[in-house]
């Protein structure tokens, strides 16, 4: 089980060749940040200050006060001070397919101990008992979980309320949840019932704000409403995301955008399109790269080699300038030259950049300066 979602602006990253790096993600609310030291991992404030020391084997970032350590191949929990709350103990921490903002969701934690799956709270204490091949996060109160190859869901106590029948099985999302029944996947409800019966090959979504990509045979991806109706017509490689409302897609080969009742919202006029972030969306016009707003207006006209997959976060967005990255603001200004061979998003006040391939990586301010940066 896996995420059934590729982005597409990973897609464009790859097509663009953007190198490999990424030291240790961070969320939007940060306020320590991953570093490494002589092959251990420690955190820093966003002054550059270390405030937990570099002495794990390897860390997650923070989520809601907590962060994930290992060390000597267990893993368990430190809270902001650098103590240690749950001790390591753990083969792997998290589920499957992970969560956005971390491994806690609804209270409750998959861990894997002695090859079998299990769930503790935030203080350590085991809540479901490990007795699963298979666990994913809980969400609205259920998790999906697999046995001998067969997936169902149980709820916060550990009971068993859809039994393990199916071949795969997806979270909850908005009272429906995507399962593989007989190689193709459908929609039940929390009773287990089918609301959308299995007719989709490959992939389907989570439905969000009403509306679920799926796999609808070949190359093509298209997006469904809770009953099953096909609002936006299968595109082929057009797996991608709704963002702010808006979906980009290709259409008569230019790329355009639509909203959630399937309408035409920015006709179709560039050569590709990203999804909108803080009110804009990066798009290619020839080789080059801008940014519009929600109406179609071109903002930032088309300068750059390349964009960070992110788009804006923090009113600022990476941009490629031949090989090397900078970032610009919103009016298209380039604030922190391009200098960098690598260069993330911003998220905490700080952002991750690699100045030269195999150098020290770091973390820069808004101003560009240096705060941090590795040992060699």
């Amino acid at each position: 089980m896996g995420k059934v979602m590729m982005t597409l602006l990973v897609a464009m990253a790859i097509s663009i060749g953007f190198p490999e790096f990424a030291p240790g993600g961070q969320n939007n609310q940060v306020k320590l940040f991953y570093i490494k030291q002589n092959g251990k991992v420690g955190f820093i404030d966003r002054t550059g200050k270390i405030v937990i020391p570099a002495q794990f084997d390897e860390a997650s970032g923070f989520a809601d006060g907590l962060a994930l350590v290992q060390t000597g191949g267990q893993w368990g929990f430190i809270d902001e001070t650098g103590k240690v709350v749950i001790t390591p103990q753990f083969e792997r921490v998290g589920g499957l397919a992970g969560a956005d903002k971390g491994p806690f969701t609804e209270g409750l934690a998959a861990v894997k101990v002695r090859g079998k799956w299990g769930y503790i709270d935030r203080t350590g204490q085991t809540v479901i008992p490990p007795q699963f091949d298979w666990a994913d996060y809980f969400r609205e109160g259920l998790a999906a979980v697999g046995q001998g190859g067969r997936w169902g869901y149980l709820d916060r106590t550990g009971k068993v309320v859809i039994p393990l029948q199916y071949d795969d099985a997806q979270s909850f999302s908005e009272g429906l949840a995507a399962v593989k029944s007989g190689g193709q996947w459908g929609y039940i409800d929390r009773t287990g019932k089918f609301v959308i019966p299995p007719r989709f090959r490959g992939t389907a979504s989570w439905f969000i704000q009403g509306l679920a990509m799926v796999h609808a045979g070949g190359e093509k991806f298209g997006f469904i409403d809770r009953t099953g109706k096909m609002v936006i017509d299968p595109q082929p490689f057009a797996e991608t995301y709704f963002s702010e409302g808006l979906v980009p897609l290709p259409m008569n080969g230019k790329w355009g955008y639509r909203d959630q009742t399937g309408k035409v919202a920015i006709p179709p006029r560039f050569d590709i399109a990203g999804p909108f972030s803080e009110g804009l969306a990066c798009v290619m016009m020839g080789r080059q790269w801008g940014f519009i707003d929600k109406t179609g207006k071109m903002v930032i006209p088309p300068q750059f080699d390349g964009v960070e997959e992110d788009g804006f976060q923090e009113g600022l967005c990476s941009v490629y300038i031949g090989r090397k990255q900078g970032y610009i603001d919103r009016t298209g200004k380039m604030v922190i030259p391009a200098q960098f061979y690598r260069a993330f998003s911003f998220s905490g006040g700080l952002a991750e950049v690699l100045p030269t391939k195999g150098e020290r990586w770091g973390y820069i301010d808004r101003t560009g300066k240096f705060v941090w940066q590795s040992s060699r």
